[in-house]
């Protein structure tokens, strides 16, 4: 019921709280600054409704700073508001997502939240909306990634019937899904690689298969590169450099 954000060092064994649960509580969602020393979480600040933006610094985790309040994402439920933040390589930039629920819904009907894509800039101590849930079609939004050298958001969305990757450009606001095939699976989580020009996804090795999944290496454009047969069903979540 009191979620706490833990930092545990491997090196020790040794783990200790980043956060208090009674001030601030982790919601969906983290990630971590691309020079190791912050933190950026969904979370949910005391005596507001909804998610926050929050950062915290592993060496001086007293001080919390909210970036963006929930009632700026109009936040109206306490599930909706910041998920699934990512930082930008040159760490000027976050994207994250922001739900909301409908108010209502016909009689029966399943309540399912709309997703929009936000982006908080450091330069300005702002957060701005760059895509809404339902531009061109596209909703079941997640895993918004920022492309600093493009100036684009990689981002999962559904478009017809499952879901795929879309390259969106910020300046141009031009939308391209970049998978070629138009395939029978939802394509949601990818694990982008550390020198950001290629991606990982998770592939059925037969159509509709519910069981058996390949870890798959795609360029930034969606050629097809390798797959990791010896991985196969084996879950991919992070992908780093071996200093």
């Amino acid at each position: 019921e009191n979620p706490i954000l833990y930092l545990f060092n491997i090196k020790d064994q040794t783990s200790s709280a980043l956060i208090n649960s009674v001030d601030f509580q982790p919601g969906i969602g983290l990630a971590w600054s691309p020079d190791g020393q912050s933190i950026v979480f969904s979370c949910r600040v005391q005596n507001t409704l909804g998610l926050s933006l929050c950062l915290v610094n592993i060496t001086n985790s007293e001080n919390i700073r909210v970036l963006v309040k929930s009632e700026i994402l109009g936040a109206s439920d306490i599930v909706d508001g910041a998920t699934s933040p990512s930082w930008s390589s040159d760490k000027q930039k976050i994207v994250f997502l922001s739900s909301s629920t409908p108010s209502s819904s016909s009689l029966g009907e399943k309540i399912v939240s709309t997703r929009d894509i936000w982006l908080f800039d450091f330069s300005t101590n702002s957060a701005k909306l760059v895509f809404s849930n339902n531009t061109e079609g596209i909703s079941y939004i997640f895993t918004p990634v920022l492309l600093s050298e493009e100036n684009s958001i990689l981002f999962s969305g559904r478009e017809d019937n499952f879901n795929t990757l879309f390259n969106y450009k910020i300046d141009s606001h031009q939308t391209q899904n970049i998978m070629f095939t138009d395939n029978s699976f939802d394509l949601v989580d990818f694990v982008l690689s550390p020198d950001r020009k290629s991606f990982l996804v998770h592939v059925p090795t037969l159509e509709n298969s519910t069981q058996n999944f390949i870890p798959t290496l795609y360029s930034m454009d969606g050629h097809l590169l390798k797959q990791l047969n010896s991985l196969t069903n084996f879950q991919v979540i992070s992908w780093s450099i071996q200093e």
